[in-house]
């Protein structure tokens, strides 16, 4: 049976500073978005179930031209047969935990029924439309949606 892991799917943002990880017993420069990334995901839900992660910065040797070029070829397959895609928008700002709740909420109540959801959808815009258009704005605006590469590792 093939590993279990699932794909963390980030953005790596701009290449100033690079922290260390520790990935088996080295220290491995990393994006500092990737490192934030990490950081949440320790405390998360994901790390208590003691699942795997695979990320391209630190499954694929970066300083191996080779390496690289095979294993672009090959990333479509990875986060096809991970157990599923993690997203890492950034970390949380600008009201992005209240645009992720409403997101959330929509989509369950979409999933229980339609009519459910258009009602909900009446009643956040009627309490909270004036900071949620800004929420969902400036979520949709993150450096994550410009990357070409999400079309592979989303679809």
């Amino acid at each position: 049976s093939s590993p279990r892991y699932l794909a963390l799917s980030y953005a790596w943002g701009e290449p100033r500073s690079r922290p260390k990880a520790l990935v088996n017993g080295q220290h491995v420069e990393i994006p500092e978005n990737l490192s934030r990334a990490l950081e949440t995901l320790e405390t998360s839900d994901f790390a208590e179930k003691g699942l795997k992660f695979w990320t391209d910065a630190i499954c694929i040797d970066q300083a191996n031209l080779e390496e690289r070029n095979r294993m672009v070829a090959r990333m479509q397959d990875i986060y096809k047969h991970s157990q599923d895609v993690v997203v890492w928008l950034g970390p949380a700002a600008n009201d992005s935990d209240m645009a992720m709740d409403f997101i959330n909420d929509l989509a369950a109540a979409w999933r229980s029924n339609a009519t459910s959801a258009t009602q909900h959808l009446q009643n956040v815009l009627g309490q909270s439309g004036d900071r949620l258009f800004p929420a969902l704005a400036s979520l949709i605006e993150r450096p994550y949606w410009s990357r070409v590469w999400i079309i592979q590792e989303l679809a």
